[in-house]
C-alpha cells in the first residue's frame, strides 16, 4: 500500500512557507505631489502562521516615481536628464508628504534573523530644462 499525506500533516512536517514580498509600484506623471494622509506602500507580508519552524516574513517590494518627460520601458538613466529627488521635496517635480513603506515583514518568532529584507523607493526627475511654449 501507498502512503496518503494529508496538508494537516504536511504542515506539522515541513512548516509554513514564508509571507509573500511586497511587490511593485511605478508612477510616471509630470508632477507627483500628495499631503500627509498619503501613503505608497509595498510592505512585505508578515508571517503570522506559528508551525513550530522557522518561517520568515516577505522582503519589501519597490517603488519608484518618475516625474517629468515620460519613462520609456528599457531606457537608462545615462540617456536622460534625469536626476534623484526626495519625496519631500519642495519643488515643482515632487513633494509627497505621506509615508512610504517599503520594510519587510516580521515572523512570528519575533526575531530580526527572521525579518524579511527592507525593499527599495526611489523618486526621479526627468524635467528638461529651457523655455516650453504651450498653444491651445
Amino acid at each position: 500500500g501507498g502512503q496518503t499525506v494529508d496538508s494537516n500533516s504536511s504542515m506539522q512536517e515541513w512548516g509554513a512557507g514564508g509571507a509573500g514580498a511586497g511587490g511593485t509600484i511605478l508612477l510616471d506623471c509630470k508632477r507627483f505631489f500628495g499631503a500627509v494622509t498619503g501613503r505608497l506602500s509595498a510592505h512585505g507580508g508578515d508571517q503570522i502562521v506559528s508551525s513550530g519552524k522557522n518561517n520568515g516574513g516577505g522582503g519589501g517590494g519597490l517603488i519608484a516615481v518618475w516625474t517629468g518627460e515620460a519613462y520609456e520601458p528599457g531606457q537608462s538613466l545615462r540617456s536622460t536628464r534625469a536626476k534623484p529627488v526626495a519625496f519631500h521635496d519642495e519643488s515643482e517635480e515632487a513633494q509627497f508628504l505621506g509615508a512610504v513603506d517599503v520594510h519587510g515583514g516580521v515572523s512570528h518568532i519575533g526575531t530580526d534573523a527572521w525579518k524579511g529584507g527592507d525593499g527599495t523607493a526611489f523618486c526621479f526627475s526627468n524635467h528638461r530644462p529651457g523655455l516650453k511654449v504651450i498653444v491651445r
